[in-house]
């Protein structure tokens, strides 16, 4: 016991202590940004449990608490711990007097305000999504509902993750649950890049690509859209045979009405991002599903998530002097192609063990350096970028705090930490990770050759 709470809690404390010494006496902001990024990557990988905070035997006292047993409402205590990282990190920040919303509040406050809404909505809309995911089905088959479904992802966010994960779970065996369940979180995690405020690794980065980058949905759409699309396909594919067929009560569905709730949140954010009244409708959203959800998750985890991808936000801002130090040792006088590759799979890596929001936020400024330099084109600088967000979107699927939607499935699939990450190396890594540099290169040479 003393060995797993030193592996497992006393490790990412130690690093959250060293990161508030740094700050104290004003030690090297590259040092602080990394022990900043590395307590969180242990904590969202439940390595900061407070019930091995005393290595006793027995693991219900913080359980049984009437105010602590909180924590343990959430997977693993992941996504709070995440949250108290960045909480932590925001109150140094201020101890220093620097601006920790340099953007503004509002541009700040945007992405977690627009992901509470639509994940709000979808909670809502649940029950009727699952019939239209049924009327899919019948008509379509399952494989393509489950194409389908992932990819209503790009319009309900993770939210897609309530309704197709229940849709399914009913339909897979006890020994097949971990690998639908990485399955699903491959193909949502990649569903969601078809839109810019879907994806929590396209959403924490959009702003920062359309100022530097110039993007536009359509630049998102043919750079990450048909490689997100791609690796949906051939993920869906690999594990479709391991899904039941539909139960005979899902054969003649009613069409959905509740539904409408999330399509007018969805368009008013597609048509108005960040607009104040848009933002009213997605605060709106989440007051209501707060008072219409039936137990802790459908309750609170909206709100949860929305506060961590803020989070996130904050470490990746704290841990940018660390990466762009790390980034001073890529071969910036590399072919392009080499350099998109490699950043590719850098941030899946590193998406694998943190959250690929913040993989996303950690790599796209190294993507902005290296595409800034001279004799490189606007074409390569957006290559270099879009490698980052595919790269960010692939990785999601290898651990539970890989992706926000992966939470959810966990929970709905009861699939612990250590069985996901087997299912996950042995059903998908390999089969699948060749997909989306193939689509780089792919890019690459239809570049060169135009």
């Amino acid at each position: 016991m003393i060995r797993q709470s030193a592996l497992q809690s006393w490790g990412a404390w130690a690093l959250l202590i060293a990161y508030a010494v740094s700050n104290v006496i004003h030690g090297d902001p590259v040092i602080a940004g990394g022990l900043a990024l590395a307590a969180i990557l242990l904590a969202m990988n439940g390595l900061g449990r407070t019930r091995l905070w005393l290595p006793v035997r027995e693991t219900h006292w913080w359980q049984t608490h009437p105010r602590l047993q909180t924590l343990h409402h959430v997977f693993d205590e992941g996504e709070f711990a995440g949250i108290a990282i960045a909480a932590t990190c925001l109150v140094f920040v201020e101890l220093r007097g620097a601006d920790p919303f340099p953007d503004g509040v509002v541009t700040f406050a945007t992405g977690p305000i627009t992901l509470l809404g639509i994940l709000s909505a979808a909670n809502l809309a649940a029950r009727d999504m699952l019939a239209l995911l049924g009327r899919v089905e019948r008509i379509a088959g399952t494989f393509a509902t489950l194409v389908i479904g992932s990819c209503l992802a790009s319009f309900a966010s993770v939210g897609a993750a309530v309704f197709v994960g229940d849709y399914f779970v009913g339909r897979t065996t006890a020994e097949d649950k971990p690998a639908v369940a990485t399955g699903l979180a491959a193909t949502i995690g990649s569903g969601m890049g078809l839109t810019p405020f879907a994806a929590p690794p396209v959403l924490i980065v959009w702003p920062l690509l359309v100022d530097r980058v110039g993007w536009t949905l359509m630049t998102l759409l043919e750079l990450v859209g048909i490689g997100a699309l791609l690796h949906v396909l051939l993920s869906a594919w690999r594990f479709r045979h391991r899904i039941g067929p539909a139960p005979a009560s899902t054969t003649q569905p009613a069409w959905p009405r509740s539904a409408w709730l999330l399509v007018v949140v969805v368009t008013a954010n597609i048509v108005a991002a960040g607009h104040p009244l848009v933002l009213a409708l997605d605060l709106a959203v989440g007051v209501a599903g707060i008072r219409a959800g039936h137990d802790y998750a459908t309750r609170w985890q909206p709100t949860i998530l929305a506060l961590l991808l803020a989070g996130l936000d904050v470490v990746g801002r704290e841990s940018d002097p660390f990466i762009q130090s790390l980034a001073t040792h890529l071969p910036a006088d590399a072919p392009t192609l080499l350099l998109a590759l490699m950043l590719w799979y850098a941030t899946a890596f590193t998406s694998h063990f943190a959250d690929n929001a913040l993989a996303s936020r950690i790599f796209i400024g190294v993507a902005f350096t290296l595409g800034a330099q001279a004799g490189r084109s606007a074409d390569e600088a957006d290559l270099l970028a879009a490698s980052v967000v595919l790269g960010a979107m692939w990785g999601g699927f290898a651990l539970i705090p890989a992706n926000l939607p992966n939470f959810r499935l966990a929970k709905v699939f009861d699939v612990t930490p250590a069985a996901w990450g087997r299912a996950a190396l042995s059903k998908l890594y390999l089969s699948t990770g060749w997909i989306q540099p193939l689509w780089l290169a792919a890019i690459y040479l239809l570049w060169r050759h135009s």
